[in-house]
């Protein structure tokens, strides 16, 4: 069977849409956000729990909008490995054999 090539634009949808994406903005941003509304606070707490006024960025020095702080490998029939990422040493990252 021949290889089909795919090209960029077959990707792209030709669907038009009337969304706009909100405007970035920093996890503290969005977190202090409506402060000073109690029934927005209370509806947060809700759906976050009770430590959303504790909150801490977990890497406040880095910018990236998703932290792994596990890895696992699942395999049929064997036991699960879980990796704790936020407890392992920089220099494993870095590491390519």
């Amino acid at each position: 069977m021949a290889e089909q090539s795919v090209e960029e634009g077959d990707l792209e949808s030709d669907i038009k849409t009337e969304y706009k994406p909100p405007e970035k903005r920093t996890l503290e941003e969005i977190m202090n956000l409506d402060k000073e509304d109690e029934s927005l606070r209370k509806y947060k707490e809700a759906l976050l729990g009770p430590s959303l006024g504790t909150f801490k960025i977990p890497f406040p020095e880095k910018s990236a909008n998703v932290v792994f702080e596990k890895f696992c490998i699942l395999v049929d029939g064997q036991p699960n490995i879980e990796f704790n990422l936020l407890g392992m040493s920089a220099c494993f990252f870095h590491y390519t054999p």
